[in-house]
């Protein structure tokens, strides 16, 4: 799985497996990404490259582009590239607000999500669905089990079925 780090054993690769696994695959009937606040610290994002490439039109890139940290430039980065960032802007700092995607304005249904709300949930994922934990580390996870991983993440609990 690559090297270990700070998530109880799971790589940053394995966190961006099973958020794929659940945004692209087993919670995209009920989610959408309301808001992505970029880290409050200027620091340089690159895009994914050969092995990951999350852009829309997911094209794979020979070479790391540049990710503007100026708000305008950003956008306007975000124009040309269809580029959204939801992988390095959690990895790098920044935070996701998920909400479901039957009322997007419900408040209660609105949650954040980045590295530290998944550090600190971790160990208490663990407790309530070590299967699927197991899994997730053995790179074995399905798209139910990242679904029911994003929904521990959000909401403390498995909401959606």
């Amino acid at each position: 799985m690559g090297k270990k780090n700070a998530y109880m054993g799971l790589s940053k690769k394995g966190i961006v497996d099973v958020l794929v696994g659940a945004f692209e695959g087993g919670s995209n009937n009920w989610y959408q990404i309301k808001n992505i606040k970029k880290p409050t610290e200027a620091k340089e994002l690159y895009m994914p490259t050969n092995k990951y490439n999350y852009t829309d039109n997911y094209t794979v890139l020979d070479t790391p582009l540049k990710i503007p940290t100026n708000n305008d430039e950003y956008k306007e980065f975000k124009k040309k590239t269809g580029y959204h960032g939801v992988y390095d802007t959690l990895l790098n700092g920044g935070e996701l607000e998920i909400c479901d995607i039957e009322d997007p304005k419900d408040k209660d249904m609105c949650k954040p999500l980045s590295i530290s709300i998944i550090r600190k949930k971790i160990p208490q994922f663990i407790k309530k669905h070590a299967k699927v934990w197991k899994k997730i580390k053995d790179e074995d996870a399905d798209a139910n089990d990242s679904d029911i991983f994003l929904q521990e993440m959000l909401y403390d609990d498995v909401i959606f079925n």
